[in-house]
């Protein structure tokens, strides 16, 4: 899933309305190895994730949250997570375990649940309720 979708998703979950940076940076931060694997060329799917985006590291980065006190910080890194588990493709406890995980969701789903995710949080943070 993209970045956006990551920080709207967990803007959405958290139930404010101000935006708010902790949230922001858990939601983003798993994604930051994006950039050095651009440079190597590769774009989707598990070999274009590092460790960074798999499950021991971000459970670190969740309780890194808890101790500093940023409990939006943490529910952005589960959010990011569970957006990946579930529209990506991924290994899960890389790098003790190399198994891959696929819901094998085609692309136009994706494309519409990220264009859900997108709507409701432009209509969430405008002030609209459902």
């Amino acid at each position: 899933m993209d970045i956006v979708s990551h920080i709207v998703f967990a803007h959405i979950l958290s139930g404010q309305r101000d935006i708010s940076l902790p949230l922001i940076l858990g939601a983003a931060v798993p994604d930051i190895d994006r950039l050095y694997m651009y440079l190597k060329g590769k774009f989707r799917g598990a070999s274009s994730r590092t460790f960074i985006q798999e499950l021991p590291f971000l459970s670190l980065l969740i309780l890194i949250g808890i101790v500093i006190d940023q409990p939006l910080f943490s529910l952005g890194v589960i959010s990011h997570i569970f957006l990946d588990f579930v529209t990506g493709e991924t290994k899960p406890f890389y790098p003790f375990c190399r198994e891959t995980v696929n819901f094998n969701l085609p692309i136009k789903y994706k494309i519409v649940l990220g264009g859900i995710i997108w709507g409701i949080g432009a209509v969430y943070m405008v002030g609209l309720t459902f």
